[in-house]
Parts: structure tokens; C-alpha cells; sequence
């Protein structure tokens, strides 16, 4: 695989370079791991399988990044 079609893929996967789309957001929940990521402990997100937990961790990281955080 060349170095131009690898940063290519990179780039497509690249939370910061495109609009990813996060579904409904959840301001509640996203604020309680807000809360829970300022006790500088570990986190742990569980569930049954397609609960939404993935999609919630992109709700969060998508809310600091456009915070600036």
C-alpha cells in the first residue's frame, strides 16, 4: 500500500477532519461523563452489544473538540 493511499484512509477516519455523524445526542449522559472525566479516575463505559456506547463516546469527544478541550 503507498504512503499517499494510507494517510488517504487516516484522513477519512480522522474525527478532526470531517463532520462524523453521532446520531441523537444525549446532553445528559454526555454531561454525567463530562463530570465523571474531571475525577482524573478510569472511566468505563458497559453495555449490551449496539446500546449506543461507541456513539456516545464520539458525542463526547465531538463536544471537547468543539469546545477546545
Amino acid at each position: 500500500m503507498e504512503k499517499a493511499e494510507i494517510l488517504n484512509i487516516l484522513n477519512d477516519w480522522n474525527f478532526w477532519k470531517k463532520e462524523q455523524d453521532t446520531g441523537i445526542i444525549r446532553d445528559e449522559l454526555i454531561e454525567k461523563l463530562k463530570k465523571l472525566s474531571e475525577s482524573k479516575e478510569i472511566v468505563v463505559v458497559k453495555g449490551i452489544r449496539r446500546s449506543g456506547k461507541s456513539t456516545l463516546l464520539l458525542q463526547f469527544c465531538k463536544k471537547l473538540i468543539d469546545f477546545g478541550l
